[in-house]
């Protein structure tokens, strides 16, 4: 038995078609894939939405009902996108925390449902991400599959696509799987579901099968074949069809935003014919993600530090520990400057400073030469990076609470 999930991310704002001309991508793009798989619902789908793209389809009811309609049966399960899709590697933590608040916020006021699992923006992943995820109470993350084999190129294919669990800083963890489609020399034949707008129905659903062939081929049953796709697919791979794809501003792209209804139409007939063929697959259960989380409990825990797609730059010149240490440098100047006006008003500020003083020793741990750009010693460079914002974090932290301590007034001498 392998477990087959869908996970379609859902927005508007990172793709590559001109602002104010996203409307095409819902009418043409979403309705049609959210429309054909209604009509399929044994077939499940994780539905991964940014909270702008939540917004903008408050005035699309046609969408906004194929929603709401597979969340209340169990055919959909929502996931979140952060806000606005930014490269969290290159944000501070406390940026990346509100991109997954604001989102999963945006989320449930719009589709009542707390969103229950995330997956990452350009498969931007560091261990901070784990303790923003956890803190909010989300529960799983779904994976590109290069992260996982950047930290552990020697372990069985199947590791990545059976469930374990995701350490991070602050020493929280969530639950991961990584997606199906990621294209690696030793992981063929990839297998994408826009295949059936591309090359038709009949080859889709051989490519699905072959797909399946392989894993269990290599030792595959029990893992989940999450099948991730961009959701505006129906639109722009008809619209490939017509003009051929190229993806520069005087080739495919500049096409975007022109409407194709019959060309999306003949899109959505060959998307239909072949989830018929997907039902008629043996072997396999169509779940969702957090479905397959409750049939398969984690079987490894890890800690990656690697990023993805060429977003290895938190990594390589840790840009993110930069934010970091400029945030705890900051907190600490206000702490201070709080603290010689609690002093001038008569405050014993004696607790303060020694939160202060700690703050300080957090801080200088971070320092490292090991972790930034010039370091002549890359060895345990990732390890030591991780290590660094721990305490850069922790320093911030502590700032913040010197200052705390100082609005409370606490220790507020006699005279004062």
């Amino acid at each position: 038995m392998i477990y087959v999930a869908f996970a379609f991310n859902l927005g508007l704002y990172r793709t590559f078609i001109d602002a104010g001309r996203e409307q095409v991508y819902i009418d043409e793009g979403y309705v049609p894939l959210l429309r054909t798989f209604r009509k399929h619902p044994r077939i499940k789908a994780n539905l991964f939405l940014e909270g702008l793209t939540s917004l903008s389809l408050k005035d699309s009811p046609e969408c906004q009902r194929l929603v709401r309609a597979g969340l209340a049966d169990g055919q959909f399960e929502l996931g979140t996108y952060t806000f606005n899709h930014p490269v969290l590697t290159l944000l501070p933590y406390e940026d990346s925390y509100r991109q997954w608040e604001a989102g999963s916020r945006v989320d449930e006021q719009l589709w009542g449902v707390a969103p229950t699992g995330a997956m990452m923006p350009e498969a931007a992943w560091d261990p901070t991400s784990a303790e923003a995820l956890s803190h909010l109470g989300i529960e799983w993350v779904l994976l590109g599959t290069r992260v996982y084999f950047q930290d552990f190129p020697d372990h069985p294919h199947h590791y990545a696509r059976r469930a374990f669990s995701l350490l991070g800083t602050g020493g929280s963890r969530v639950k991961a799987v990584c997606h199906d489609c990621d294209d690696l020399e030793e992981d063929d034949p990839v297998f994408y579901v826009c295949s059936a707008v591309v090359h038709g129905a009949e080859e889709s659903v051989r490519a699905f099968r072959a797909r399946l062939d392989y894993h269990l081929s290599r030792g595959g049953e029990g893992m989940l074949m999450a099948v991730k796709e961009d959701g505006e697919f129906v639109y722009e791979e008809a619209l490939a069809k017509k003009y051929g794809r190229g993806w520069t501003r005087l080739g495919f792209a500049s096409r975007l935003g022109e409407h194709i209804p019959e060309l999306s139409a003949r899109a959505e007939e060959e998307l239909d014919a072949a989830l018929c063929g997907y039902e008629e697959t043996e072997g396999i259960e169509f779940v969702t993600v957090s479905e397959y989380f409750q049939r398969c409990q984690p079987a490894q825990e890890i800690m990656l530090r690697a990023s993805a797609k060429g977003y290895r730059e938190w990594m390589e010149g840790s840009e993110k520990l930069g934010q970091m240490l400029w945030e705890a440098q900051t907190e600490i100047r206000i702490a201070r400057a709080a603290m010689q006006v609690g002093r001038a008003l008569g405050a014993d500020t004696a607790e303060a400073e020694g939160e202060l003083d700690r703050a300080w020793e957090a801080l200088l741990a971070a320092e490292t030469s090991t972790g930034r750009r010039a370091c002549a010693h890359p060895a345990g460079k990732a390890s030591r990076i991780v290590w660094a914002m721990e305490y850069a974090m922790e320093a911030t932290r502590r700032a913040r609470g010197a200052v705390t301590l100082i609005r409370r007034g606490d220790g507020r001498s006699a005279g004062g």
